[in-house]
């Protein structure tokens, strides 16, 4: 079986027994065992990646099944991220798969791209897609940007600590921070993507292909495919190294007993308010008291809402919304 098992992938000439070695040494990081994360998981734990570790922090709802196919009807309600480390273990006997279930702020997602050689980044939200942006261009490792809307699948091997990364081309959080249960996702290009990602891994791993900076977008409506070099934005509030949110020192709120998070472009007249852009709220929240007092400020309410959320996902409790 040893000789069998990989034969269909060793026999392509570019990859050979010499890149199996080399992804078979390898350990990728899969943030998110959902509909891009489940898929990815599959083809890379069966192509025989060496190591995978599983970021995930939800449990199985039944909305989930119509696109995360490792998962079954009798598991619903159940952890994800323990499922999914079964599954892939199950599926190939050989890999080490290891598992965290967290909530991934910024400050571990940097643990995570240290431990690793690539991490591919299948979360949902674009808090999360920025955190890990920020973790990438710190520890100056690439990573896999893979997403999914609707019927459009975007997908880059990028290196932020080069450039461009993720910001030079989404610059500032959307108002509304919405997810696919927000504006909806077909199972298939779902699992497309995660098939994407894991194929984009191996090629990385191998040395067959590094190409970075090239998004590759796939509309599975029309079945057109559009690929689009990146630049780098000499204003990027990551990769440029001007002094932004994204590398400020949020250390200073562990002191703090009260705290007024203001997203609004309008000024608090509040000594213990803080301004803050909602892409930033994981490297601040990690420096939070537990028992602190968490106040919410913005024009419209959406990104407090969003804020609230992720913050009592962390373990946050006091958590109110500021009126002015």
């Amino acid at each position: 079986m040893n000789n069998l098992r990989y034969l269909r992938q060793t026999i392509i000439p570019q990859f050979g027994k010499k890149g199996q070695k080399k992804i078979s040494d390898s350990k990728i990081c899969i943030l998110g065992a959902g509909g891009i994360g489940s898929s990815a998981l599959a083809y890379s734990a069966a192509a025989g990646i060496g190591n995978i570790l599983i970021i995930e922090n939800d449990i199985l709802e039944e909305t989930n099944l119509n696109r995360q196919i490792i998962y079954k009807e009798r598991d619903l309600g159940k952890e994800k991220v323990y499922l999914a480390k079964k599954f892939a273990g199950e599926l190939n006997s050989r890999i080490n798969v290891s598992a965290e279930k967290i909530f991934a702020r910024e400050k571990d997602l940097v643990k995570f791209f240290n431990s690793c050689d690539i991490l591919i980044d299948c979360s949902d939200n674009f808090s999360t897609r920025f955190a890990v942006n920020s973790a990438a261009y710190k520890t100056g490792k690439p990573y896999i940007f893979s997403a999914v809307y609707r019927a459009e699948v975007q997908i880059a091997l990028l290196n932020p600590k080069k450039g461009p990364c993720l910001r030079c081309f989404i610059k500032d959080m959307p108002n509304e921070n919405l997810s696919c249960a927000d504006y909806g996702v077909f199972g298939p290009a779902a699992g497309a993507a995660g098939c994407l990602a894991a194929l984009k891994a191996m090629d990385f791993l191998s040395g067959i292909s590094k190409e970075e900076n090239i998004l590759s977008i796939f509309d599975f409506s029309s079945y057109c495919c559009e690929k689009i070099k990146l630049k780098k934005r000499k204003d990027c509030p990551v990769c440029s190294g001007l002094e932004t949110d994204a590398n400020k020192d949020f250390s200073f709120l562990s002191k703090m007993r009260k705290i007024i998070f203001n997203f609004s472009e309008k000024n608090i007249h509040e000594k213990e308010a803080v301004n803050l852009r909602i892409e930033d709220l994981e490297s601040a929240a990690c420096h939070i008291s537990k028992n602190a007092e968490i106040l919410l400020f913005c024009d419209k309410g959406i990104r407090s809402k969003t804020a609230a959320k992720k913050l009592k996902k962390i373990g946050l409790k006091k958590i109110r919304f500021y009126k002015k």
